[in-house]
């Protein structure tokens, strides 16, 4: 038979015994809250912190005149001149290229697909990152180029004091003009810019008239897919801007439409046809408006302003302000790279998050004339007029340890 006081040991030793096993959990619980808050801080950290200076990964020579123009294309660069396009990867490595000829050329990219338009020429090359390019040699001056993700190209052609807005497949050599509109300089006044859907199947048009002296800008919405075939022209919706000049349009997203203007922007959901989202004007000078698939950023003189004499506005695609924020540096240049407005001037570069904390501020060894963003990387590619560089962000000194 056990005794009592063999009995207490035994209830003191439990209670110790549960008391050390209570004692171990609150510790392994406060240390998995210690270090789940700390990975916590150090993200928030790395996501917040202010870089002041870079290091270079690589470096290729530019083997171009400085006429050479260079756009983003599907995570890489596209080079164009006159005689002809490249497709570069970050590190300098050819991808293809094509030959042409052209006085004055433009390009425009959707997915793989690069039209490349010779503007008051009448040649266009069409190319899918897989050949040598498609050629289409029309019949009236290009004024206007737009391309879709397959390949699909608009174009506004001038015929004498009239013009066209026609539809392209180049690869459909039975049927290459799929759509044609006339628009008369009268009735429906000049086309100044398109903007064509990601799909091809819709297309916006602004168009600048006079009228009693006074100059008028409307928007035309084209549906070509079975919506737009019972429409006059396939026009599925208009609206007037009055003297509201409209100075570009884009297609944001798949049905995402905004129309940028001298006094603002205004946004218009085009699933089929247009539906009013929001319209955003301001009073103050506008320095720069730019938007992507998921932000619209403008840049605002500050009258009077010394130390301050910009404000940046970045809003979501709902028109909803989700940045304001004082800036006090110059630029020259502006670029929306994923969730970063970035900036940049002769020597200097700037960048600044959605949510207002500075990425960004530095001065290259060298004059940028290009600034590009590599998707989801941390690197970037910086070209100057003698070399294309590849970068990372650092907090160190040029040359130096990154931190």
């Amino acid at each position: 038979m056990t005794s009592l006081m063999e009995k207490s040991k035994k209830e003191k030793f439990e209670r110790k015994q549960k008391r050390k096993e209570k004692i171990i959990k609150i510790i392994k619980i406060g240390g998995s809250i210690c270090f789940v808050l700390g990975v916590i801080i150090f993200v928030y950290f790395q996501m917040n912190r202010t870089f002041n200076s870079y290091v270079v990964i690589d470096k290729v020579e530019r083997k171009d005149s400085l006429t050479a123009q260079y756009i983003t294309y599907e995570g890489n660069i596209l080079k164009y001149s006159r005689d002809g396009a490249t497709a570069i990867s970050p590190r300098g490595e050819i991808i293809w290229n094509g030959s042409y000829d052209m006085k004055n050329p433009y390009a425009v990219t959707c997915g793989s697909y690069v039209a490349i338009a010779d503007i008051g020429g009448k040649e266009v090359y069409v190319y899918n990152g897989t050949d040598s390019g498609t050629r289409m040699e029309l019949d009236y001056p290009i004024e206007e180029v737009a391309v879709a993700k397959q390949g699909v190209v608009a174009l506004v052609l001038k015929k004498g004091k009239e013009s066209e807005i026609n539809i392209y497949d180049p690869y459909n050599a039975a049927e290459q003009l799929k759509v044609s509109i006339s628009t008369s300089t009268d009735a429906d006044g000049f086309p100044v810019s398109i903007a064509l859907s990601k799909d091809g199947k819709k297309l916006v048009t602004s168009y600048l008239n006079v009228k009693n002296a006074v100059l008028q800008n409307s928007i035309n919405f084209y549906n070509f897919g079975e919506i737009g075939k019972n429409s006059v022209d396939r026009i599925v919706g208009s609206r007037a801007l009055d003297e509201e000049i409209a100075v570009d349009i884009e297609f944001l997203t798949e049905t995402t439409v905004c129309v940028y203007t001298q006094e603002g922007f205004k946004l218009y959901r085009m699933k089929e046809t247009p539906q009013d989202i929001k319209e955003i004007k301001v009073e103050d000078n506008i320095k720069s408006l730019i938007g992507n698939e998921d932000y619209i950023a403008m840049v605002l003189e500050n009258d009077g302003e010394i130390e301050n004499p910009y404000r940046l506005e970045v809003y979501d695609l709902s028109g909803e302000r989700v940045l304001e924020k004082d800036i006090s540096f110059s630029y020259e240049q502006i670029a929306i790279d994923e969730s970063d407005i970035v900036f940049f001037s002769g020597k200097e570069c700037n960048i600044i998050r959605i949510n207002g904390t500075e990425k960004l501020n530095c001065e290259f060894d060298t004059g940028i004339a290009y600034f590009f963003g590599i998707k989801n990387s941390d690197k970037y590619i910086v070209i100057d007029e003698e070399n294309i560089h590849l970068v990372r962000l650092s907090t160190k000194d040029k040359g130096g340890d990154e931190s």
